[in-house]
């Protein structure tokens, strides 16, 4: 069946009922902060509780409510952490409910979108692993949290939830039809494409000459004899900010970004080194901050971020693929408030794939859906 491209928002919505009843038989909270009167540990001594003790076990992470710590760095400690408990106790049910704070606008932060991203591949790896991500809002009390974490049942699936006044709600999607708005790709702008060593870019490249006119300029960690392609390693801010004053120099101001860069080395985590999950997240979290930092003060008309679905379900295998795609989905989120603000320009949006078997084919479609005349708002494009 041919590709199509569909418009989806998120959305919060009621949960499902739970059918069933699960009985956890040890609850341990990680992290300083309340629920008072449950045992704490911290994330290291989790495993001498798991050895001590038989049966089902639910943990309540709350260090990241309480945490600044960046993506990367979470992301590290976590893989360690996540790694070693699946090796050992690949079987064991366990219920992981992580608290983190809703931000204003309805949404996580990068770093914890990223994080949940991750999860949500982790309950696919491993079937006896629940995950359960619920985010309050900053003013809720230890009372409330308590009561939501124990009115939450166990038996309800792995997802993303978050407390309002009406109650617990699950992250879902809705349909959309896209609305008229101003075009965002002008004749004979000059355009960044990250990942610029890809059939994707290529062909993202040739679109936008057809098109528009468009002088697209491609980036990439490989060198290359195009003198359309120039190299510059993402990970590497004073690289990346050379590479741009050279590209500025040659071909003018940008007027827009299509990051494309990306890495996919699928295993289960059990089986991955933490030097294949850092290659695989850095363009697509280091890289982007600092795409997003180099380029904070340039006029552009788009921002726009390659995603995954397994950025929004989850997939066995990638976790640190999901890792990084969900760090673009709260990038997008992040840099439209900074845009309403005015401390940046150009609408964001992020393209979300399923699957790889048709995507040359459907790029012009896809740039076309995203293109550019949706007005403003938190949506996306999914390849369906």
């Amino acid at each position: 069946m041919a590709a199509r491209v569909q418009h989806f928002a998120p959305v919060w919505v009621a949960p499902e009922p739970a059918e069933g009843n699960a009985a956890w038989k040890h609850v341990f909270r990680v992290g300083e902060f309340p629920p008072q009167g449950v045992e704490t540990l911290t994330v290291e001594t989790v495993f001498d509780t798991l050895v001590a003790t038989e049966g089902s076990v639910s943990i309540l992470d709350f260090e990241l409510w309480s945490t600044e710590a960046t993506a990367a760095s979470v992301a590290a400690r976590y893989f360690e952490y996540f790694k070693k408990l699946f090796k050992e106790h690949p079987k064991r049910r366990i219920r992981w409910v992580t608290v983190v704070r809703l931000q204003s606008g309805e949404v996580l932060n990068s770093r914890d979108q990223a994080y949940a991203s991750m999860l949500l591949s982790l309950a696919r790896e491993y079937p006896s692993f629940l995950a359960q991500i619920i985010a309050f809002p900053e003013a809720a009390t230890a009372d409330k949290m308590l009561h939501v974490l124990r009115a939450t049942s166990a038996v309800q699936p792995s997802g993303i939830y978050a407390v309002f006044e009406g109650g617990l709600l699950r992250r879902g999607l809705t349909p959309l039809e896209p609305a008229g708005g101003e075009e965002r790709i002008r004749a004979g702008g000059v355009y960044l494409i990250t990942g610029g060593s890809g059939a994707l870019a290529q062909k993202l490249a040739g679109w936008l000459r057809t098109e528009y006119q468009a002088i697209p300029v491609l980036l990439s960690r490989r060198a290359s004899n195009d003198p359309e392609v120039y190299q510059a390693d993402l990970g590497d801010r004073a690289s990346l900010e050379g590479t741009i004053e050279k590209i500025k120099q040659g071909h003018g101001p940008l007027r827009g970004v299509f990051h494309l860069a990306g890495l996919v080395q699928d295993n289960r985590l059990a089986e991955k080194s933490w030097e294949e999950f850092e290659q695989t997240i850095r363009p697509k979290v280091m890289g982007l901050d600092h795409l997003d930092s180099v380029l904070a003060d340039e006029a552009l008309d788009c921002f726009v971020v390659f995603s995954s679905v397994a950025a929004i379900e989850g997939n066995a295998g990638q976790c640190d693929y999901a890792f990084g795609n969900g760090y673009l989905d709260g990038f997008v989120e992040a840099r439209e408030a900074l845009r309403r603000s005015g401390k940046r320009q150009g609408v964001a949006r992020r393209q979300v794939q399923r699957g790889i078997g048709e995507r040359l084919e459907v790029v012009p479609m896809v740039v076309g859906a995203l293109g550019w005349k949706m007005r403003i708002g938190w949506r996306f494009a999914m390849i369906i």
